[in-house]
């Protein structure tokens, strides 16, 4: 559970979206201070990327925190930046460990077994989706799993449409995939070890109890329609 700097590594900072423009200019400018290589913009990881940071007290997570998630890197609130600032190296950062939405859990769970929380999956996504396909694709890869265009194909269908999944696809008797919302799937990849990913009920509405990931706050609507983005949806700048 513990961190340490390795020698000769360099620390790779990633700033999440929920972020104010002028702390976000803080932490950038005192990670930058500190060494390392900071990515202000994108939702995707970056590569090497060690620690994502959110704000303080966030009760949604930005979606590069998700990405964090799935690859078992730290999601830390800016408190950590500041303090190791103020100490002249970085501190260790559990103290300042987002506990928000399972990122926690998810990043120990990646550490204990070495696998993502979408190991051995293969998602369709199926119309009605908030975000663009590339970032989707890529947060399933960044989470273990593998994409696919044919619902019958796949493991898990998601979609916020469940009532226009094919019904050959949703009635089949045996080997049919899983249908679930996209928020069911962001909570699947935050979710404890042992929880398993919730099928959609007749409703239409992922099983998820009280409690499982929070939204991803402004991000959907945020990330529709972005330029420049790569295979891997990364579009992060260097500060």
């Amino acid at each position: 559970d513990g961190w340490h700097e390795e020698e000769g590594v360099r620390t790779v900072v990633a700033l999440g979206a929920d972020l104010a423009p002028a702390e976000a200019e803080a932490v950038a400018a005192a990670a930058a201070a500190l060494g390392a290589r900071v990515h202000t913009k994108g939702e995707s990881l970056p590569q090497g990327c060690s620690h994502v940071v959110i704000r303080e007290g966030a009760t949604r997570l930005p979606l590069r925190a998700y990405f964090a998630a799935a690859a078992g890197c730290w999601t830390v609130t800016a408190a950590w930046v500041f303090r190791s600032l103020e100490a002249g190296e970085w501190a260790c950062p559990d103290e300042y460990e987002a506990r928000a939405g399972g990122v926690r859990e998810a990043r120990l769970a990646r550490a204990l077994t070495g696998a993502g929380p979408l190991a051995g999956q293969t998602v369709c996504f199926w119309r009605g989706s908030p975000l663009p396909a590339a970032t989707l694709a890529a947060l399933v890869r960044c989470a273990g799993g593998e994409v696919s265009a044919s619902p019958r194909a796949c493991t898990l269908i998601v979609t916020d449409e469940a009532d226009k999944v094919p019904v050959s696809v949703a009635r089949a008797a045996a080997g049919a995939p899983k249908v679930l919302t996209l928020k069911a799937l962001l909570d699947a990849i935050c979710a404890p070890p042992g929880v398993e990913i919730p099928p959609t009920s007749a409703e239409g509405q992922a099983e998820v109890g009280e409690g499982s990931a929070a939204e991803v706050g402004g991000d959907m609507a945020r990330s529709e329609g972005e330029e420049g983005e790569s295979e891997d949806g990364d579009i992060s700048d260097e500060y």
